[in-house]
């Protein structure tokens, strides 16, 4: 159950990020009003809903018997190029788990 809470705290981080990193992106076009930046606010828009589709509707209480933390998290975090940026990524951290079955940080 642990597994789970940790999951859904680093998921709803994941997701209140993108809404800031858009919110950002909206009013720097309202600002502005350069194309470049539309085109950026519009492109996270898009990636981000092909995110949220990929990763949306995985009942994980239903299957606290098989749930692996490492596993999941490897599935809901953003890969290369769908909508972090290079340094972005670079800073996500995932998660793996001991023998002991405590987990770490790679």
């Amino acid at each position: 159950m642990i597994g789970i809470d940790l999951f859904n705290i680093s998921t709803s981080t994941l997701r209140k990020y993108s809404e800031l990193r858009y919110s950002a992106l909206v009013e720097r076009a309202r600002s502005t009003k350069q194309e470049d930046v539309e085109d950026a606010r519009d492109s996270h828009s898009t990636v981000i809903s092909a995110y949220e589709k990929r990763v949306q509707g995985q009942r994980r209480i239903l299957r606290l018997n098989l749930y692996n933390l490492k596993e999941d998290s490897d599935q809901a975090l953003p890969r290369p190029g769908e909508w972090l940026n290079e340094r972005e990524f670079a800073h996500r951290t995932p998660v793996r788990r001991r023998p002991d079955g405590s987990v770490s940080k790679v």
